[in-house]
């Protein structure tokens, strides 16, 4: 949940980078985690990285 949070407010501040990277984790330590594959997609998609957006 840590790692959600602080991707979260990562996003938020606009860091989309470092937000990616924290979604990613938070996934790796629980791979049932749809809200964080939904904003990690959020995220790929505001960095127009379309095919790494859809799973």
């Amino acid at each position: 949940m840590a790692y959600y949070n602080l991707a979260f407010t990562k996003q938020e501040q606009g860091d989309l980078n470092t937000a990616v990277k924290n979604y990613q984790k938070a996934i790796a330590i629980n791979p049932e985690y749809a809200e964080a594959y939904c904003n990690l997609a959020n995220v790929l998609k505001e960095q127009e990285n379309l095919d790494k957006a859809v799973v």
